[in-house]
C-alpha cells in the first residue's frame, strides 16, 4: 500500500480483505464474484455469457494499457473515481472519467467494447476507488492482453506522452 494517510489506507485494507482480493496483473486489486450459469460455444469452447469482478486501483497505481475480447462495463462504487482513457478501433483516444460528481462530468458507468485498448488511473492520486466490472460475455485471461507503448505508437502518437501506463516488460 503506497498511501499514508491511516483512514484511507485502512479502508484500502479492509476492502482487499472483505473481499478477498488478489493483485491484478495490469496493476490493482480484483476477486471475482460472479459467472452465469448459462454458456455458449465459441470457437469450439464453451463460454458463460457473463461474469463480474470487485476491481480496486489504490493510490498512484495504474490499470496498465490492456485489451480484452468481449463487452466490459465499469461500475463505480466508492472512492475518488477514475479517470479511462480508451484507444478507439478507428485510432482516436478519449478519455471518460467513472465517478458520482455527475456534475463534473462523471458517469456511475463506462462501457468499454471489445478490442479496444484502455487504462486507467485514480483522479486523486492519494486515493482509491472500489469498482465493478462486468463482462459479456465472461472474461478470460485467452482473450486478454497487455499492450506495449511500441505497438500503439504508430496508431496514436501521442500515447508517448502517457508512458507510465504501459506494464514493464520482464
Amino acid at each position: 500500500m503506497v498511501i499514508d494517510n491511516g483512514t484511507t489506507a485502512s479502508r484500502i485494507k479492509e476492502i482487499v480483505q472483505e473481499l478477498k482480493m488478489e493483485g491484478h496483473p495490469e496493476g490493482g486489486w480484483f476477486s471475482e464474484v460472479y459467472t452465469a450459469p448459462v454458456s455458449f460455444t465459441d470457437a469450439g469452447e464453451q463460454r458463460a455469457l457473463a461474469g463480474s469482478i470487485y476491481y480496486l486501483l489504490d493510490g498512484p497505481a495504474i490499470s496498465a494499457f490492456h485489451q480484452i475480447d468481449c463487452e466490459e462495463l465499469w461500475y463505480y462504487h466508492e472512492g475518488t473515481g477514475m479517470r479511462l482513457y480508451v484507444l478507439k478501433q478507428d485510432g482516436t483516444m478519449v478519455q471518460y472519467l467513472l465517478g458520482k460528481q455527475l456534475s463534473q462530468g462523471e458517469r456511475p458507468m463506462v462501457r468499454i467494447r471489445a478490442g479496444e485498448i484502455f487504462a486507467a488511473e485514480n483522479l486523486e492520486q492519494d486515493s482509491y476507488t472500489l469498482i465493478s466490472c462486468a463482462t459479456a460475455p465472461k472474461f478470460r485471461y485467452e482473450g486478454w492482453r497487455l499492450v506495449q507503448l511500441e505497438e500503439l505508437l504508430p496508431r496514436c502518437p501521442e500515447i508517448q506522452a502517457w508512458k507510465r501506463f504501459f506494464a514493464e516488460k520482464g
